[in-house]
Parts: C-alpha cells; sequence; structure tokens
C-alpha cells in the first residue's frame, strides 16, 4: 500500500483491479466490526466508486458496502443489506454541508465505518472525526462463500484512484482509536 487501481485495456475489454481481502472481513449477522481505508479518488466514471465492499447480487441484495458518490453532491454512504428481504439500512455524510469539509478530488483521505452490533449503531468517520451516525435495528447481513470481499470495489464499480491502509477489524474499536489509527497513519499521506 498504497496501490493504485489500475486499468487494463487490450483496445477490445477494459479491465479495473481491486484488492481482495480475507473473507473473514464480510462480518455477517449484527456482528460488531470496524473498515478503515485511506483513499484518493480522482474521477467518478462510475457515480458510485467502491471503498470495500462484501457483496453479492443474486435477486436479492445480501451483504455490505462503503463507497464514495457524486449521484447528488459527493459523498461517502455505508449500507447493509437484509438478505432476506433485501431491505437496505444506510448512513452517509455529504461533503461541504455543516462541519464537514469540501471534498476536494485526488485528496487523500481516512473514512472509517464502524458498527457496533449490542446497540445497532453504525458510525461515519472522515479523517478521524465522527460525522454521522444513526441506529440499524433490522438488518442482520447475509454473507455467502459464493462472493469476495474487496477494497476498491463495489459490485462492478470501482474506486477511480489510490488506496492506501486499508484494515478490517472484528470489533468495534472505539471512537479514540479511530483517531489514533488517524494521526499515526496520515504521515503517509502528506497530510
Amino acid at each position: 500500500f498504497p496501490v493504485t487501481i489500475l486499468w487494463f485495456d487490450d483496445g477490445l475489454f477494459p479491465f479495473q483491479y481491486a484488492v481482495r481481502l480475507d473473507d473473514v472481513a464480510k462480518y455477517g449477522g449484527t456482528a460488531s466490526f470496524t473498515w478503515l481505508a485511506w483513499f484518493r479518488n480522482t474521477g467518478f466514471p462510475t457515480s458510485y466508486n467502491g471503498i470495500i465492499a462484501c457483496e453479492g447480487r443474486s435477486g436479492v441484495a445480501i451483504g455490505q458496502s462503503l463507497y464514495i458518490s457524486n449521484a447528488s453532491g459527493t459523498f461517502i454512504q455505508y449500507e447493509r443489506w437484509n438478505g432476506t428481504s433485501g431491505s437496505a439500512a444506510a448512513t452517509n455524510l455529504t461533503f461541504g454541508s455543516g462541519t464537514i469539509p469540501a471534498f476536494v478530488s485526488g485528496k487523500w483521505y481516512m473514512v472509517a465505518l464502524r458498527y457496533n452490533g449490542s446497540t445497532a449503531v453504525l458510525e461515519l468517520y472522515v479523517d478521524g472525526t465522527r460525522y454521522a451516525s444513526s441506529v440499524n435495528t433490522t438488518n442482520s447481513v447475509t454473507t455467502s462463500t459464493s462472493w469476495g470481499c474487496f477494497a476498491g470495489l463495489r459490485y462492478n464499480q470501482w474506486l477511480t484512484g489510490e488506496l492506501g491502509y486499508v484494515a478490517c477489524y472484528s470489533s468495534d474499536i472505539g471512537q479514540s482509536e479511530v483517531a489514533n489509527i488517524n494521526y499515526f497513519t496520515r504521515v503517509r499521506y502528506d497530510i
């Protein structure tokens, strides 16, 4: 790390590459977990550039994903789907709204998603600061061995840019730990 999300174009079929994460990063049911990733987004060939995703689609959406989008302003969103009903629960933050800094293309950001399975609270952070939270009491994430977990990909929608430090924790590591990780890793990204 960092790794550039690569394009390969042979003139017939363009390809992009993502980083495959271990399947244990899927965190099914209502298990607590934390996802962290340093990323730099440089464009939006699709409107939903994946940061971390563990999801599959076969009739009903299952799994979960964290992505950056420019569909309506520039925002980061986390979604988790109930594999039985297909209903989604989400939390998001929009750059440039309230106290959230404006998005700058090509700038390094650290995004973190914390999920506490006991309290059903989702929290989103940018650069170590919590900007969004919501309570999700209905969605138990269904996982499958037939699909993987990736950094830089969200169901065929790739991150355009680079990934740096990526970490997946099988616990809710806490707000102060997110801030500490941001503080100690940001030197790698010229911030």
